[in-house]
């Protein structure tokens, strides 16, 4: 009896616990649901009536690294705001979006639209897994039942041609992973063919409006945290130019519309541009003034080893000096590179013949400041020919006499 209760509690200590039978999960039946019922119901669920729809979307990208978006839509209101990882970056409203620009952080406002969803450009713009299913390019591939984090759930692959400017034509995929109650929990992202994929996963809630503070919604709150043209071109300066030179934020009737800074390639010489251009540049149509120009800015070590390993320029190519005038606290040469020909541009469907140009408005015009550290090149050469005031002598010499240093702090 001894040796068989010793036996016994050896077994009961020494054996492993046994493994415990797997939870069944239960499953969403999708066997009687269509496409149409889910893009519905989807829909529906992110527009409650009377209350606010906030979403936190974690993110994951091959190509960017990782990002949390939240967006906060009042559908019935027409309004959305989206912060990205944590400062608000778009307010949309009724008619018009305010936005920091995501290459320098400007403040913008314009209109918005959403291909394949003019009905609701407003869900297309801010739920980015909403804009994949309602889209009326978007094409079911499959609807299947799945499990995210141990819930029943459904996934809805779809797929539609991407928007491109040029390159061959690409298809997205996405597979949107739905709650029971048609909230999105997560979504796959690609652009097929072996390019980057992003991974979102979502947390949604909804608010009473009062529970946001009455400006939450305002224009404001994006212009607030904008950076300035200024700002901009000293941080671009600031590593390897003792100082910038520019016109101003705005000058006339052009504003800034960039500045970088990045190296050339080819010789590793850091060079600054900046451009200028109209807010509504080319919104007039063939025959309106379009008024443009842009600097480059060099070190004088730069200038002088990009001009020591320039080929000779063609014939055709060739500078005429047209004027040397003071500038800043250096010397200034004026050049014009004469058209031998005109290109005629291609006439836009459904516009008037432009007025044809004349000859001489098709020159180019480059202006060069020498200073003892620094050489600013000017360029006016932007612009259908004869619809830019300052394309011309007399253009770029008051561009030239407007110039004025911006410290870099």
């Amino acid at each position: 009896a001894l040796t068989a209760a010793v036996a016994l509690a050896t077994a009961a200590c020494g054996s492993p616990a046994s493994e415990p039978a797997p939870a069944v999960t239960r499953t969403v039946d999708v066997s009687s649901l269509s496409f149409a019922d889910v893009q519905q119901r989807t829909r529906a669920a992110a527009t409650k009536p009377g209350m606010i729809f906030h979403i936190t979307d974690s993110q994951h990208s091959d190509a960017t690294g990782d990002t949390v978006v939240e967006t906060w839509l009042d559908s019935e209101r027409h309004l959305a705001r989206i912060d990205r990882d944590g400062a608000v970056t778009q307010i949309f409203g009724p008619d018009k979006l305010a936005e920091l620009s995501p290459v320098d952080g400007r403040y913008t406002e314009g209109g918005y639209s959403w291909p394949g969803l003019e009905d609701a450009p407003l869900i297309g713009f801010t739920l980015d897994y909403l804009g994949r299913l309602l889209s009326d390019r978007a094409k079911n591939t499959a609807l299947k039942p799945a499990v995210v984090d141990g819930a029943p759930a459904i996934a809805v692959s779809v797929r539609q041609p991407a928007q491109t400017i040029d390159g061959p034509a690409i298809t997205e995929h996405a597979t949107v992973y739905l709650s029971e109650d048609f909230l999105p929990l997560k979504m796959d992202f690609d652009y097929g063919k072996g390019n980057s994929r992003t991974t979102h996963t979502y947390k949604t809630g909804y608010l009473q409006r009062d529970a946001v503070p009455a400006n939450f919604f305002s224009f404001e709150q994006v212009r607030a945290n904008a950076k300035t043209a200024a700002e901009n071109l000293r941080a671009a300066a600031a590593h390897d130019f003792p100082r910038a030179y520019w016109l101003g934020e705005r000058f006339e009737d052009v504003e800034m519309r960039s500045a970088t800074a990045s190296p050339l390639p080819s010789l590793n010489i850091p060079i600054l541009r900046i451009s200028y251009e109209a807010p509504d540049a080319g919104a007039g149509g063939p025959d309106a003034v379009f008024p443009c120009f842009s600097l480059t800015e060099y070190t004088r070590q730069g200038w002088d080893a990009i001009a020591r390993a320039r080929p000779p320029l063609p014939e055709t190519m060739k500078r005429i000096e047209r004027a040397q005038r003071t500038a800043l606290d250096g010397q200034a040469m004026i050049f014009e590179v004469p058209a031998d020909r005109v290109l005629q541009a291609p006439r836009i469907a459904g516009q008037p013949e432009p007025t044809p140009a004349p000859l001489a408005a098709f020159s180019v015009w480059t202006a060069e400041v020498m200073l003892p550290d620094m050489v600013v090149e000017l360029r006016a050469d932007c612009g259908p020919p004869d619809k830019n005031p300052y394309r011309s002598l007399a253009g770029i010499q008051h561009l030239l006499d407007s110039l004025q240093p911006l410290g870099v702090q």
